[in-house]
């Protein structure tokens, strides 16, 4: 019901009350647990920085709201993924930048991080706190982390709180293997340091493919390789993993960054095929990590898989740490050259050259000669299931597209459909998804373009469909026709 502003007042004073009160309950429990012996962690996989991102934007609003800065430096990169208690992780990193925005009334917090040991199974991440305000004396210092002790009774009347929420975070650091610290200078502000040890995934969740058992073909590359490939999209997949397969290659297939950066500490690869879009953790990101890691884990050869031919980018990309591009469709014969080039130490590897359709030229709805080759690479199953795959995945881009609420969030699965339909050479498809990614970027959306993109995707799929009636290595004359009955 509709309160006048007294009672709205009488209602906010009791719900601050009551969250004030549950805070203090909370902290109560917490600290007769770990008194107790009694409270135990859990033991689940997570990304530390995600966590302590998330942390920041929980108390950004508070921080605004005293006109104080707020921010968080990853002073050497932190491992992807890391097994430990995530919720308890995030209450220290909570309460020791919930305490430092509470006392300080201008100025900055900052929150900083950096890996300072690793090994294949564990590692050791240390984490700043430091603020602008008000400061600890060295009397205050003394009793900091014992149960309900605060400042003085000054503080409580002032700030609030149990006095609990360090002695907490305290013993909870300790549980994880690590040591809670502070330093001060009244009137200057704050420092508060912590370490935790903390395990690393031993088996990510990635799939393994082993070679087939079909001879490969004659090739130019020096070897067969392992190689880890890192593309989040089903169709792109699909026609990588065979193509390399038919090669003689082992391929371990992930979805995402993440997965790519914990199979790179679980596996020895030869080579990393990196999609630059991916959810979770991009591209970029994830060779970022990677070339943090130790020699020689941190030098494999990692080569960007993109749809994003666009020349400007490529230096942010190379300032990642990349070591090469292949442009979506792949050109084989330069996969094999790169392959080769890889194999012969001495040799840099060869730039991959830009694919511009030829000036004035229309492009046709599919190639016929490069899905020829994707029926003889793919073994997976008829040539019907992956067509229906491939109209499943650009459904579902389309799909994203249309559900998103500003211009420029449209260039994400613009850009994936455009990939996987220039793979499929699906020509027609790719050169409007290309049109749309190009407008995002702009901050415009061609609504005649997006309402085009389903009655493509029919007339792709039917030509995809007629082209196996037609036979590999015939011709028809309209592929835009649904295959001949009979």
């Amino acid at each position: 019901t509709t309160l006048t502003g007294a009672q709205r007042t009488f209602v906010e004073t009791l719900c601050s009350s009551a969250q004030s009160l549950m805070a203090i309950l909370n902290d109560i429990l917490d600290i007769s647990k770990i008194e107790a012996e009694k409270l135990a962690l859990e033991t689940l996989d997570f990304d530390p920085a995600l966590v302590v991102r998330e942390v920041v934007d929980l108390l950004r609003g508070s921080a605004q709201a005293k006109e104080v800065s707020l921010g968080f430096e990853e002073t050497t990169p932190l491992p992807a993924l890391v097994r430990g208690d995530p919720t308890r992780f995030r209450q220290i990193l909570f309460n020791l930048a919930g305490n430092a925005i509470k006392f300080t009334s201008a100025g900055r917090v900052t929150l900083r991080a950096k890996t300072i040991a690793q090994d294949w199974k564990h590692c050791r991440l240390q984490f700043e706190v430091e603020d602008t305000g008000i400061g600890i004396s060295r009397a205050q210092r003394a009793t900091l982390f014992e149960p309900f002790a605060q400042g003085d009774a000054s503080t409580t009347r002032r700030f609030g709180g149990s006095g609990l929420g360090l002695a907490i975070s305290k013993r909870l650091v300790e549980m994880m293997g690590g040591a809670l610290a502070a330093s001060s200078t009244p009137g200057l502000g704050s420092l508060f340091s912590f370490s935790v040890r903390l395990g690393l995934p031993s088996t990510p969740q990635i799939e393994v493919f082993p070679p087939t058992s079909v001879p490969p073909a004659p090739a130019i590359m020096a070897g067969k390789f392992r190689i880890l490939l890192a593309e989040d999209n089903d169709i792109n997949q699909l026609i990588l993993r065979s193509y390399m397969e038919k090669r003689g290659h082992s391929v371990v297939v992930v979805a995402n960054g993440v997965q790519a950066v914990a199979a790179v500490h679980a596996v020895e690869f030869d080579l990393v095929l990196m999609d630059m879009q991916m959810p979770e953790m991009d591209g970029e990101e994830a060779t970022r990590r990677i070339r943090a890691l130790p020699s020689p884990l941190g030098g494999l050869p990692i080569i960007a898989l993109t749809a994003d031919a666009i020349l400007e980018n490529r230096p942010r990309y190379l300032a990642s740490g990349l070591t090469g591009f292949l442009t979506k469709p792949i050109d084989w014969h330069q996969f094999d050259q790169m392959l080769a080039s890889i194999g012969r130490e001495t040799s840099p590897l060869p730039a991959v050259a830009l694919v511009t359709p030829a000036a004035g030229r229309e492009t046709p709805l599919v190639d016929e000669s490069q899905v020829e080759d994707l029926q003889a690479m793919i073994s997976s199953g008829p040539w019907a299931e992956t067509v229906a795959l491939f109209t499943r995945n650009a459904v579902r881009a389309i799909a994203e597209m249309r559900a998103v609420d500003h211009p420029r969030k449209l260039a994400g699965p613009a850009h994936d459909l455009k990939g996987m339909a220039a793979n499929f050479g699906a020509g027609r498809l790719a050169e409007v998804a290309t049109t749309l990614t190009i407008g995002a970027h702009a901050g415009q959306i061609d609504t005649a373009l997006m309402a085009s993109l389903d009655a493509l995707v029919e007339k792709t799929t039917a030509a995809l469909l007629a082209l196996e009636a037609c036979g590999q290595g015939s011709n028809c004359s309209d592929l835009g026709q649904p295959p001949p009955k009979g």
